[in-house]
């Protein structure tokens, strides 16, 4: 090769060499928002819609129809365990129940056992019946309300009023799925009124399923002070506490893209880093402490970045 054309090759590779150099730290960055992971404590929680309401309520509801034939309280009595508040007709079922004891009574030898099988369970139904047109406390209380007056025609399941204490709780109602992680004790917080109050998981009851959706549901009644001056029936906001994790690292929900990823940026430069996203709220992603102190790009799927993507602080909006 000619000297002159070596010469002339070398210069170029050269200057191709010195020109990437100088170049190179030009390259352009993608502009990101980013922020600084935080540690501290992580909370979830479920929230609900409460009412206010009476800690003990009984419902007093009859169980077959018939005319009412007594109504012994007035609302806002006192009442104890046991006493009679209401009475339905059951002078017909007390008639026959007469009837089927003497015709029993009056026949002799087969006839009589026959007669003595038939007749118990129909007897068993009259008493039963004659008994539960006696409704009656089941525990001491003041009667909250009074629905019916004597000579009224009730239909089966009507409600002749309502006895309950004079302490409030908050009852509202949760799907059982959702459940799974708040036994009786778990911390909430109540809002009425505009304002907070702490209050505890006191009870939940038994699953029944939802007639319009058929999920399976469960009421909860929570405890809390401060309900003395509420109204039964209000409404309240419930954020019941379902989980919760001390010196985690606080990962912010627009951090993680669709991939379960984070994007890390370090020396200028991002990175992606799977987590696992199981323990998370509206806010953050609970992970390991050691992410603390972190920089994560915010946003990152409209950031178009690839591993090892040059980045750089976007200016603030």
């Amino acid at each position: 090769m000619p000297r002159t054309k070596a010469s002339l090759i070398m210069i170029l590779a050269t200057a191709a060499t010195v020109t990437t150099l100088l170049l190179l730290p030009f390259t352009p960055k993608t502009p990101v928002h980013t922020a600084l992971v935080q540690s501290g404590d992580w909370f979830d929680v479920m929230r609900l819609e409460g009412v206010v309401s009476y800690r003990r309520q009984q419902n007093c509801v009859n169980l077959y129809p018939g005319t009412v034939s007594g109504v012994y309280v007035r609302t806002g009595q006192q009442v104890h365990a046991g006493d009679l508040l209401f009475s339905l007709d059951t002078s017909a079922q007390e008639s026959l129940l007469a009837q089927l004891t003497g015709s029993r009574y009056a026949l002799q030898g087969a006839e009589w056992l026959t007669a003595l099988g038939n007749a118990s369970q129909s007897e068993w139904e009259l008493r039963s019946q004659i008994e539960a047109g006696k409704i009656r406390a089941l525990e001491d209380g003041f009667v909250r309300a009074v629905y019916v007056e004597t000579g009224d025609r009730l239909t089966a399941a009507g409600l002749l009023g309502v006895v309950g204490s004079d302490e409030k709780c908050v009852t509202a109602v949760a799907r059982t799925q959702d459940l799974q992680k708040t036994p009786p004790g778990t911390a909430a917080v109540l809002t009425l009124r505009g304002e907070e109050a702490a209050a505890v998981l006191e009870k939940v009851g038994a699953p029944a399923a939802d007639e319009a959706t058929m999920q399976v549901m469960q009421t909860l009644t929570l405890a809390a002070d401060g309900l003395t001056r509420a109204s039964v029936g209000e409404k309240a906001g419930v954020q019941l506490l379902t989980d919760h994790r001390t010196n985690v690292a606080l990962i912010p929900i627009s951090a993680v893209d669709s991939q379960n990823q984070i994007w890390v940026v370090e020396e200028g430069k991002a990175s992606p880093v799977v987590i696992d996203v199981s323990c998370r709220n509206e806010q953050y992603v609970a992970c390991d402490v050691q992410m603390a102190g972190k920089r994560l790009v915010l946003q990152p799927e409209a950031c178009a970045l690839w591993n090892g993507c040059p980045v750089k602080e976007a200016a603030s909006r």
